[in-house]
């Protein structure tokens, strides 16, 4: 979906949504490339509301596979970060879990966090935020499961 204020695209798995600190190919430098002309000719002037970062409305992770809305225009940028921000926005996803689930749908509502010990993957938070600073990393809970370490190798 395209208008003048966002564009909704499909991110496949294995992509990303934006280009990182890294400044890695992905699918808002795409985006941008499409509606605004190659990134490549930016000057990196914060003068430029067109630049890819400042398209980004949210993010999927590189694995994750999903729906992303980029702001074309200032207006949709302010207006979308509101929303998202004030949980406006319904967010659905679905999983791919190891092991055997007794029930058939449910709904998950946990925190997550970067699981420092295998990035770039995400891991349940198990502190919370107040708490984080301190070096308790031994009494995280660590869930090991078979299909998980098969699927982190």
């Amino acid at each position: 979906y395209k208008d003048e204020h966002i564009i909704v695209v499909n991110k496949p798995s294995r992509v990303l949504c934006v280009p990182g600190p890294r400044r890695n190919p992905s699918l808002a430098n795409l985006v941008h490339d499409i509606c605004f002309g190659s990134s490549d000719d930016e000057d990196g002037s914060d003068d430029d509301y067109y630049n890819v970062d400042k398209m980004v409305i949210h993010r999927l992770d590189m694995d994750t596979s999903g729906v992303v809305a980029y702001a074309l225009s200032e207006g949709a940028l302010s207006k979308l970060h509101d929303d998202f921000r004030h949980r406006q926005v319904k967010k659905t996803y679905q999983a791919l879990v190891c092991g055997h689930v007794p029930i058939a749908e449910g709904e998950i509502d946990l925190p997550l966090e970067r699981d420092p010990m295998h990035p770039p993957f995400m891991r349940i938070a198990s502190m919370g935020r107040d708490e984080s600073n301190s070096k308790e990393e031994d009494s995280k809970t660590v869930i090991v499961h078979e299909g998980f370490q098969k699927f982190i190798q």
